[in-house]
């Protein structure tokens, strides 16, 4: 090991050697550096230098101010340390990478077989090229990314003062970041989890998780953040949670939320203080929104469909489930068509009581069913229904545009008029309303109906 000059040491010109080794009290400057067969290790109160290359490792340790570095390319690890300073790099490429600065860390990209450990204590993080590590970690006050690839493991971020902006994230494993302020991303696909913490805003792409594997909480995407959440499509290997739970165990509500059509492997939760905007939600369990407003595409899930708008309208596309379809709202309601199969019941009301910010997992949906229905504020349009039981209780009008096909009752609370463009059929009708009124092809009742 070199001992440490007591002043700095400066090589106007590159230089080659099996082995680079230096140690300096003040400075190190020096053109690009070659070591054949061997090393470089050089410790310096500050470090500048150009390109690196080594067949073994490259050590440079600034114990005292700035690290100023070329690319660097390595047949081992690569370390480059700063204990006050700023680091700047340009490609850094090794079996392992670890960058770990007190002030700012700029550099240009990395490439590395193992993992890629990359830090700015107190600083900034900017790459402005590709990462690729085995596993990655990246940490700063701030992060800018370009693309980003695990290919052995995990990526995980933490902008712990500021925003967290990237290109794509790839990982063999699970991908999690956490950021004080907000955070703009493009597509991300892990092979098992995904998981978010966000204080602000956050803007991705398009999302997917391609195997089995969760969250410590057993998401496999939880999508946390304080602010406005917009994706694209959502691809959900299974349980998925926008809002309402971010994977890590952090609960609470979103703004609101705004995504392309989602697909999930299990239960679907979203949920928002305003509205929520999302396209066709398809989930091998239970979907359950709640927001301010909703707005969806169509809603398919093999048991409950659960959506609420707790202050203003719910409108979606069909609705299709495997047993009951609970569609509320303070104002308004307005859906295609609606199946649940003779055995299930549809629910057609207000969502006045629903608590704002309990955890949509425990909603009782069975002591909904249970009571009775109060009315929304404005009108309700369905499109064809198929159920055991349909429920539905509106202040303005309620309008069924096609047949509707029950298989136990019918029970309508109407305070204005309730307009049939179909055949109503149940053994039970119960209709109360303001007025009524039939389509040519409209009516109630058949012979199997025993009460009107």
């Amino acid at each position: 090991t070199p001992v440490r000059t007591a002043g700095s040491l400066s090589v106007n010109g590159p230089i080659q050697a099996s082995n680079v080794l230096a140690g300096v009290g003040t400075g190190f400057n020096s053109g690009a550096i070659t070591a054949n067969g061997g090393r470089v290790g050089i410790t310096a109160a500050n470090i500048s230098s150009g390109a690196i290359n080594s067949t073994l490792f490259s050590f440079l340790n600034a114990t005292g101010g700035n690290l100023s570095v070329g690319n660097v390319t390595a047949g081992g690890a690569v370390t480059l340390l700063a204990d006050t300073g700023p680091i700047t790099a340009g490609t850094l490429g090794g079996s392992q990478v670890s960058v770990d600065g007190q002030g700012a860390v700029s550099i240009g990209g990395v490439t590395a077989t193992g993992a890629a450990q990359l830090r700015s204590r107190a600083g900034t993080f900017t790459a402005t090229g590709a990462i690729t590590g085995g596993t990655v970690n990246i940490g700063g006050t701030a992060i800018a990314l370009a693309n980003v690839t695990s290919t052995a493991g995990a990526i995980a971020m933490a902008a712990s003062a500021g925003n967290l902006s990237f290109g794509t994230l790839t990982s063999s494993a699970n991908t999690q970041f956490t950021a004080t302020g907000s955070v703009t991303g493009g597509d991300i696909t892990a092979g098992s989890w995904i998981g978010t913490t966000v204080g602000g805003n956050m803007t991705l792409g398009n999302l997917r998780t391609t195997g089995p594997g969760t969250s410590p909480n057993g998401f496999s995407i939880g999508l946390g953040a304080q602010g406005n959440i917009v994706t694209g499509t959502i691809n959900s290997f299974g349980l998925l949670g926008i809002g309402s739970d971010d994977g890590q165990g952090n609960f609470g509500n979103a703004t609101s939320i705004t995504t392309g059509a989602i697909t999930a492997g299990g239960t679907v939760l979203a949920r928002a203080n305003q509205g929520i905007v999302t396209g066709a939600i398809s989930s091998t369990n239970e979907i359950r929104v709640r927001g301010a407003s909703v707005t969806t595409g169509a809603l398919q899930a093999t048991n409950a469909v659960f959506a609420a708008a707790l202050n203003g309208n719910l409108n979606t596309g069909n609705v299709t489930t495997g047993t009951n379809a609970l569609l509320l709202a303070s104002q308004s309601i307005s859906t295609g068509s609606i199946g649940t199969g003779t055995s299930g019941t549809t629910l057609l009301a207000s969502s006045a009581g629903l608590a704002p910010t309990a955890n949509l997992s425990q909603i009782d949906l069975n002591a909904l069913l249970a009571s009775t229905p109060a009315r929304v504020g404005g009108s309700v349009s369905i499109g064809a229904t198929t159920t055991g039981t349909l429920l539905g209780a509106s202040t303005g009008t309620f309008s069924a545009s096609s047949t509707i096909t029950a298989g136990t009752r019918i029970s309508l609370d109407v305070g204005g008029t309730a307009v049939f463009g179909g055949l109503a059929v149940a053994p039970t009708i119960a209709i109360s309303s303001g007025d009524i009124a039939f389509s040519q092809g409209g009516g109630l009742g058949n012979a199997n109906t025993g009460t009107i």
